[in-house]
């Protein structure tokens, strides 16, 4: 059975303080929206001139979901 990959949100690490966001990665997540795929999350960074990376993290988050980090290169 293939597993579907849907956006329940996004968060920046802990360290991160929101202002230091480059502008397009703020459009990209301001533009992205729960349920969201995944072809449409790379579609939507491609369109703001961005490569998205996706990698599993290890383990399981709190509330069962797989957890995924979200790599952004310009």
């Amino acid at each position: 059975m293939a597993h579907r990959f849907e956006i329940v949100s996004l968060a920046l690490p802990a360290d991160c303080l929101q202002e230091s966001v480059p502008s397009a990665v703020g459009r990209l997540i301001s533009l992205a929206w729960p349920g969201m795929s995944r072809a449409q999350l790379v579609d939507r960074a491609r369109r703001l001139g961005m490569r998205a990376s996706l990698r599993v993290q290890h383990g399981i988050g709190p509330d069962g979901l797989t957890q995924f980090r979200l790599t952004l290169s310009g």
